[in-house]
């Protein structure tokens, strides 16, 4: 060493093996580094690993709760216990994912009178289940009045429901009296409404179950009226092409969700002056979901520059920035393979992607708590000191520092994978392994790093055409002035001299390429400990910190007033009042009840299904085999 420096700097200066490893093999600690995570990404990729969840209203019930446990069991017992009963003919498998519902309000405010119901027959029949492309999806069952299939099933309606006393209002009737066919009226009469509406009605007022399903449930028997009214479209697979309702199910979801998009566009247009119409499906819905976190991909990328831009300014060299944001995101594949193939944890959605704004502060944060202490190492060890051993002060300053702050913030959500709820238990664990991968990539990857900058970008300037410049005379290595400045300049004590030399080189599109910590290297005056430190840490030293000391018993006191509000202001929180906007209104699939009249649904939600009653049996403790 060079410079006078305490006891405790130069036990920290120590070489240790890791030092050593980063100074001296710094080639096989990158290819280390960089090559396990791409093959943990590859891996992943041939495996076939990576895929996205397959979400349900179950993933947000509680784990263990007999309830959720129960209908995970039917939903094992209708897709296992039954299969060989179902038929691998196109479309004669209903697909309740796919079915979409027709939502019709009345701007009226009135949708049970002769009117309303011939036109809503006329959309129907006419113009809803004729759009291009539908007897490609519809479901199709057969008949016994017509003894054929059909090309497609009928619409579930109110329109071809027929009452425990009257016909329906369109349908013909098969022997068992269920409706089978479309008859051959065009239009129904004020009398013959009048006459079934009060029919539809339980003897306590309200819609009988045939009903409330297709009609408002703001109806009753004493004010038959309602704006409100919905038909529901079955739709059937698999589609033509494949064998089976699993055969490439992806592909058989995204050409419905394809269809079904322009469908919907077509069928809100036809509501005219009389109808406000909305379309709903669940598969349609969950795809917009996907398209909206898709588009939001383009925020990522903004995000990923900004840091990106802002780590090459920070540390002063674009090597180090570009490195620093390699490192980042290599911790992703890394923690995918572990995550997934080695804990097992197959639930991955896309709240998971949001990790990445969080990776980001923290990858970045370690990087420049890193680059920092070897900046701070140079002014306290000086300039001159043996690489290895700035090396083994910096990375222990660094290191410890970086830990901690690693450590606490993946503990805090190691603890969040407690939770009963799915998707914030595996959150919690996919985030606290991703916070930890990366703080291990950081302290192997990025002291190599440091030595490649140190030894081959440091003293490299744009106005120099990236040729390196000896850090004491500010020439071009082996040019003949740099020779002689090198010779002039042997016996200075001090390189203060030469920090005006690089001045005039230092910047390149207002980004620092090189300068680094030489222009605040062992600067004269101030504290010996903070000989070298830059301006940002001057101020934190001889200002903030002295400031903080005066002023310390007000901060105390303004501390806990403000702890005091935000104390307060958790005892005001309540439960939300209304349904949050996860997607903009304009999304057409933005809620199952597209109409909802205040505290309550406009209809039932159940579903009628043409198949009989089975009872399952499901044994105690033996849970869903994928959660």
């Amino acid at each position: 060493m060079t410079k006078d420096v305490s006891e405790k700097d130069r036990r920290q200066s120590e070489p240790f093996w890791y030092a050593n490893v980063a100074v001296n093999k710094w080639y096989w600690v990158l290819a280390f580094c960089i090559t396990i995570p791409v093959i943990c990404g590859v891996i992943v990729g041939v495996t076939g690993s990576f895929e996205f969840a397959d979400q349900s209203e179950y993933d947000y019930l509680i784990r263990g709760n007999p309830i959720v446990q129960d209908g995970l069991a039917l939903i094992d017992a209708e897709s296992k216990l039954f299969v060989g009963d179902v038929s691998d003919q196109p479309r004669q498998n209903e697909k309740f994912a796919w079915t979409t519902i027709v939502y019709f309000r009345n701007k009226n405010g009135n949708a049970l009178t002769a009117d309303s119901f011939n036109l809503q027959q006329e959309l129907e029949r006419n113009q809803i289940t004729t759009y291009e492309g539908f007897e490609k999806f519809c479901y199709q069952s057969n008949y016994e009045c017509t003894e054929t299939l059909p090309i497609c099933s009928l619409p579930l309606t109110v329109l071809l429901q027929p009452s425990s006393t009257k016909p329906s209002f369109f349908g013909q009737a098969s022997s068992d009296g269920s409706v089978c066919a479309y008859n051959d009226e065009q239009s129904v009469s004020a009398e013959t409404v009048s006459e079934t509406v009060p029919t539809w009605f339980e003897a306590d007022g309200k819609l009988s179950g045939d009903f409330s399903q297709f009609v408002g449930n703001d109806a009753t028997a004493s004010n038959q009226v309602t704006a409100f009214v919905k038909t529901t479209l079955r739709m059937g697979a698999p589609l033509e092409g494949y064998s089976s309702v699993e055969d490439r199910e992806e592909e058989q979801d995204d050409e419905f969700n394809e269809w079904s998009k322009g469908f919907q566009d077509y069928v809100e247009g036809l509501g005219g002056d009389t109808f406000e119409i909305r379309v709903f499906s669940t598969s349609l819905y969950s795809a917009t979901l996907g398209d909206l976190a898709f588009s939001d991909f383009v925020w990522v990328l903004g995000s990923i520059a900004f840091v990106l831009v802002y780590m090459c300014y920070h540390t002063t060299s674009i090597y180090l920035g570009v490195m620093g944001m390699l490192q980042i995101i290599l911790a992703f594949p890394l923690t995918f393979c572990i995550y997934r193939l080695i804990f097992r944890v197959s639930f991955f959605t896309n709240l998971h992607l949001l990790a990445i704004f969080l990776i980001l502060g923290i990858g970045a944060d370690d990087v420049f708590v890193f680059t920092d202490a070897f900046v701070q190492a140079g002014g306290v060890l000086g300039e001159s000191v043996e690489l290895k051993r700035r090396m083994a002060w910096s990375y222990r300053r660094a290191a410890k520092a970086m830990l901690i702050t690693s450590f606490t913030t993946a503990m805090a959500f190691f603890v969040t994978a407690a939770n009963s709820l799915i998707p914030i238990s595996a959150f919690g664990i996919w985030a606290a392994c991703l916070i930890i991968f990366q703080y291990v990539l950081c302290i192997l990857m990025f002291p190599a790093n440091l030595v490649v900058w140190q030894r081959q970008f440091r003293y490299r300037y744009w106005r120099k055409c990236l040729k390196k410049v000896d850090p004491f005379t500010g020439e071009v290595e082996g040019t003949e002035a740099a020779l002689e400045h090198q010779a002039t300049h042997m016996e200075m004590e001090s390189r203060d001299e030469t920090a005006d030399m690089h001045e005039a080189t230092k910047f390149c599109f207002f980004i620092p390429i090189s300068q680094g910590p030489d222009k605040y290297a062992e600067a004269e005056g101030g504290d010996e400990d903070f000989k070298g430190s830059r301006p940002l840490e001057k101020f934190y030293h001889s200002n903030w910190s002295p400031l903080l000391m005066r002023l310390r018993y007000g901060t105390i006191v303004l501390g806990a007033i403000i702890f005091g509000l935000a104390v307060w202001g958790a005892t005001l929180l309540e439960p939300l009042a209304t349904e949050e906007a996860w997607i903009p209104e304009y999304e057409i699939r933005k809620k199952r009840h597209i109409f909802v009249t205040p505290g309550e649904e406009n209809f039932t939600t159940s579903l009628t299904r043409d198949y009989l009653s089975n009872i399952f049996f499901r044994l105690v403790g033996i849970l869903h085999n994928s959660h």
